[in-house]
């Protein structure tokens, strides 16, 4: 019986563990003042399950809206965003590589792709009774 206790407290602090290296991702939203100057501060970076994507609008009206993700991910759109310091935030659930696009600006997008690391399910609680 002892083992079993010891085996779920090492589980336990696995997952705390895990929990604990989730990161947030920040990218800009905005233009630098010239035609067809409509960016995403980071256009490719890499991510893990777990992770969080928060987009910040610096400028302009754009919005954040996904073209293609994983099949077990859900899509995400953040309506349009008018207001300096708007935020948006995406909880990455799944493995693969994510598109998403500006749909308010033609040619605005940019990528992310999740490593199969991080937290299995971020929406799982890890409560036990």
């Amino acid at each position: 019986m002892k083992k079993l206790y010891t085996l779920i407290l090492l589980s336990i602090c696995t997952l705390v563990s895990i929990n604990a290296i989730a990161l947030t991702h920040y990218v800009s939203i905005g233009t630098n003042g010239t035609a067809n100057g409509n960016y995403f501060s980071i256009s490719t970076f890499t991510a893990n399950i777990g992770d969080v994507v928060t987009w910040t609008l610096v400028d302009g009206v754009h919005d954040v809206t996904s073209t293609t993700i994983p099949s077990a991910a859900a899509t995400f759109s953040s309506g349009s965003m008018i207001t300096i310091g708007q935020q948006y935030s995406y909880t990455i659930t799944a493995a693969g590589t994510y598109n998403y696009k500006s749909s308010l600006d033609a040619g605005m997008t940019a990528s992310f792709t999740v490593g199969g690391m991080g937290i299995t399910n971020p929406t799982e609680s890890l409560n036990t009774s």
